[in-house]
C-alpha cells in the first residue's frame, strides 16, 4: 500500500484483497490487515507528497517518469488541484491512477499539507474499509465462488462480470445525467 501511494504503480488494491482473503481463512487478522493497509497508504501518500513538493518538477523530466506524467496529464492535474485539491485527494483513493499519483501531484502543485493530510487520511480510511468489506464478503464465500466457477466455467463468470459492470455503468450514467 505504501509503495503504491508513494507514486509507484504497483497493485496495492490487489495486495490488500489478498491480505483480506488470507484473514478470512484465519491466517491473518482482518482488523490488523485493515490498519496496516491504512497506515501504509497514509505514510506512502505523505512521502509521495513530500517528494512531489521537493522534486516534482525535476522528476517529470526523467524519461521513465515522464511516461506516466505526460504534459497533458500534468495540465489536467494542475487544474484539478487548483479547483478541487481536497476532493481530488479524497476521491482519488477510489480511482486507480489518481490513487497512485495523488500524493506526488498534490505536493508538486503545492496543495497545503494540512488539507492534504486530512483528505488523504479520511479518503484512505474509507477506501480501506470498502475494500476490506468487499474482500470479507468475497473471501467468506470463496469456496462457493470457486465451486461456482468450476460448474459454470470461466465464460459464464466473464458474462456475469460484464453484466454487473454494464449495470453499474448504466446506473452511474443515469445518476450523472440527472445531475
Amino acid at each position: 500500500m505504501g509503495i503504491e501511494s508513494l507514486g509507484i504503480p504497483v497493485p496495492g488494491e490487489t495486495s490488500l484483497l489478498v491480505g483480506v482473503f488470507l484473514a478470512t481463512q484465519g491466517r491473518l487478522s482482518v482488523p490488523v490487515v485493515a490498519a496496516v493497509a491504512w497506515v501504509g497508504a497514509v505514510i506512502g501518500d505523505n512521502l509521495g507528497y513530500a517528494i512531489g513538493r521537493r522534486w516534482g518538477t525535476r522528476l517529470v523530466r526523467v524519461p521513465a517518469v515522464g511516461r506516466f506524467y505526460s504534459v497533458e496529464r500534468l495540465e489536467r492535474a494542475e487544474e484539478l488541484f487548483a479547483r478541487r485539491g481536497w476532493v481530488a485527494v479524497f476521491t482519488g483513493r477510489f480511482i486507480a491512477l489518481l490513487r497512485i499519483f495523488a500524493g506526488p501531484l498534490a505536493g508538486m502543485h503545492r496543495m497545503p499539507w494540512p488539507g492534504f493530510f486530512v483528505a488523504n487520511a479520511t479518503g484512505g480510511a474509507l477506501w480501506v474499509a470498502v475494500i476490506v468489506v468487499v474482500g470479507v464478503v468475497i473471501g467468506s464465500n470463496l469456496d462457493r465462488a470457486i465451486k461456482l466457477v468450476g460448474q459454470v466455467g470461466y465464460i459464464g463468470l466473464g458474462v456475469a462480470a460484464l453484466a454487473i459492470a454494464a449495470y453499474v455503468g448504466w446506473r452511474l450514467w443515469r445518476r450523472r445525467r440527472k445531475a
